[in-house]
């Protein structure tokens, strides 16, 4: 990640919080959407699955992604 000047790594347990993070935050919003539109809920498994599947990839794969394209950027650059 690039805050200013300054690239800030993420190290690997920081991402793992991130991709926890991410999942519950998602999973309980999901749930509530679904709560209020529809007349049935689906089912908790489906839910955690959506959550830990947007998790590992938002916040795990994706930051990873970015470090690898800004480097090959930079090289670019330079």
């Amino acid at each position: 990640m690039e805050i200013g000047n300054k690239i800030l790594k993420m190290n690997w347990k920081y991402r793992i919080r991130f991709a926890i993070g991410i999942a519950i935050t998602y999973s309980f919003i999901l749930w509530l959407f679904d709560y209020f539109s529809e007349d049935t809920i689906p089912s908790v498994k489906s839910i955690l699955f959506q959550g830990i599947t947007f998790g590992l990839f938002f916040g795990i794969g994706f930051p990873y992604f970015n470090e690898n394209l800004l480097l090959k950027f930079l090289i670019k650059l330079e």
